[in-house]
């Protein structure tokens, strides 16, 4: 009768384990094999942007040093930093020039990305904006350059979203042609735009269930 009571209770477990999440997907921690891992999937590209693979890639400690410095570099590696990634999405509509730069870095835990969040907004350019917009992530900082220039002193207008989801710290910024408020609102526009789809995959690829 012993024998028979534990092997019902073990049957239960396994029958309850199936159920359940893991562990991995209850705590909101993925892992990336590779950094090509954290591009954007097809299916989470905004719409009416392309993704650029020519002007996307790996980001590796040599090339993070460049990017965030000496310092913060070594921050990130402390925390937990194993993958980064930097993607690239343009606009199909040629007005405005519009584009977007994304951004991922992963930790081993949700700490290790929350961590680093405040060293790296010290990075940060441009006036920090509130904006309210259901379509940004709790939390979310929003960063506003109207007087940005891009390539050959051409100006634009940048908005950055920075953002932890679990255990990655995402950052998103909109690019749009000029120096007026229309182009602050089409950068805007932009980075909200991608941000959206970017936390939604995050959320995907975490497991998360709303």
């Amino acid at each position: 009768m012993k024998r028979r009571c534990i092997r019902i209770a073990v049957a239960l477990a396994l029958a309850l384990s199936a159920l359940l999440p893991s562990a991995a997907a209850r705590s909101g921690v993925s892992a990336a094999v590779s950094p090509v891992d954290l591009s954007l999937p097809a299916g989470y590209v905004p719409a009416g942007y392309v993704a650029v693979p020519a002007n996307s890639y790996a980001l590796t400690r040599a090339g993070m040093v460049p990017l965030l410095g000496n310092y913060l570099t070594g921050v990130f590696v402390h925390n937990g930093w194993s993958a980064g990634f930097h993607g690239w999405l343009e606009a199909s509509d040629p007005s405005g020039a519009a584009f977007v730069t994304y951004d991922l870095f992963e930790f081993r835990t949700t700490a290790g990305a929350q961590s680093v969040l405040t060293p790296y907004l010290d990075l940060m350019s441009g006036t920090e904006t509130v904006l309210s917009d259901s379509r940004l992530p709790a939390g979310a900082a929003v960063f506003l350059d109207t007087a940005g220039t891009y390539g050959p002193g051409k100006p634009f207008a940048a908005a950055e979203v920075v953002f932890c989801l679990h255990n990655v710290l995402a950052d998103a910024t909109g690019y749009y042609d000029g120096g007026d408020a229309a182009a602050d609102n089409g950068a805007v526009a932009a980075a909200i735009g991608a941000v959206a789809p970017i936390a939604a995959w995050l959320r995907a690829r975490s497991g998360e269930v709303k």
